[in-house]
């Protein structure tokens, strides 16, 4: 569930889902967790929200240097996705669990305005190619009257 406690139901790629597996079976015993949390602390009870962002912000600027919140990494995944799919609004609001279309578009419309200039630049260079074999001739002068 996300803040608006929309279910959020989609399949993991295999090498996720078998990670998870393996975390499952291997460690949650360990902590003796309850059922149906995936992440819980050393001692078993569910892990909150702020500790969850906390580790997750750590985990960022250790691997990558950068510093992130757990909401700027949604963000940034949102971005890419967006790059990688212009216009695909409607995915990424089920992506997010966003109950609106239009909470999807107002939060992230402005992302597209760089992709839109690249996608408008690949065109122009494609019909600028397709006509280059056509030869362009100056028009001729016509000869003045004597």
């Amino acid at each position: 569930e996300v803040k608006n406690e929309q279910r959020i139901d989609f399949e993991l790629p295999d090498h996720l889902r078998d990670m998870i597996n393996t975390y499952a079976k291997r460690f949650l015993p360990l902590f003796g967790g309850p059922d149906g949390f995936l992440f819980v602390t050393r001692t078993g009870t569910q892990k909150s929200y702020g500790a969850l962002a906390a580790q997750v912000a750590r985990t960022i600027k250790k691997r990558t240097g950068l510093v992130m919140t757990l909401h700027q990494f949604r963000h940034t995944a949102a971005k890419l996705f967006l790059e990688k799919h212009p216009g695909g609004y409607e995915a990424l609001r089920q992506l997010l669990g966003h109950r609106s279309i239009q909470t999807t578009v107002r939060s992230y419309a402005g992302v597209q305005t760089r992709q839109a200039g690249r996608l408008q630049d690949e065109v122009l260079k494609e019909r600028r190619a397709a006509l280059q074999h056509l030869s362009v001739s100056k028009p001729r002068r016509r000869a003045r009257p004597s």
